[in-house]
């Protein structure tokens, strides 16, 4: 079994006429941040001791690390009170987390730890406005099971904004009372054109995830 990811991107006039398909494209950015959480998710259990917690140090988009928990337990609840170690679903206006894109050329590399240049959430000159996310529940396609996720950005600053890379940030756990959240880069693509989305228009940006047998 293998597991694959995907990227596409697309631009839409007021009506939803697509006038820019990118197709469907290999995507093979994950950063070390995405196994770091999934070892945090993976190494999780429960132990109800009371205010004890577990956890691994992973650096923020911010670089500053951060202590993400594998289990926080309450000995009297008997409560498994993590709440989420990936969380990408931000949303409608909510720029911190989810899909998110910029217009950064710096390298992929393991150890990025964020987009080179995020494009900021607004309608001011150089912005987006983050919409919410789409979900297309897991289906089996063939010898394949896929997910698909998406989310849309409109164009509404008065001129046309340059795509260079795209990405995912995952909020996540951390080992404070009460809950908080660190939000940690996963996925960074690099774009290998330019795409130029004009002032008025909607680019979308999907993500397939893909196992095969």
């Amino acid at each position: 079994m293998s597991l694959e990811t995907y990227y596409r991107i697309q631009i839409k006039d007021k009506s939803g006429k697509v006038e820019f398909d990118s197709g469907r494209r290999p995507s093979h950015s994950f950063v070390i941040g995405f196994i770091d959480i999934l070892y945090a998710a993976l190494h999780a259990y429960a132990d109800y001791e009371l205010g004890i917690t577990y956890s691994i140090q992973i650096p923020d988009v911010t670089n500053t690390l951060r202590n993400v928990m594998y289990v926080m337990g309450d000995e009297l609840s008997g409560t498994f009170v993590n709440e989420g170690w990936m969380g990408v679903k931000a949303e409608d206006n909510d720029d911190t987390y989810g899909i998110v894109i910029g217009s950064g050329t710096g390298p992929e590399s393991n150890s990025n730890y964020a987009l080179s240049n995020k494009i900021s959430h607004g309608l001011g000159a150089g912005q987006f406005d983050y919409q919410r996310h789409n979900f297309v529940n897991p289906y089996t396609d063939g010898n394949n099971v896929e997910l698909a996720m998406s989310r849309d950005f409109y164009n509404g600053s008065g001129g046309a904004i340059d795509v260079k890379e795209i990405g995912i940030y995952a909020r996540t756990t951390i080992d404070t009372w009460p809950i908080t959240y660190a939000i940690i880069c996963i996925k960074r693509e690099l774009l290998g054109a330019t795409v130029t989305v004009p002032n008025q228009k909607t680019l979308t940006v999907q993500f397939i995830w893909r196992t095969t047998i």
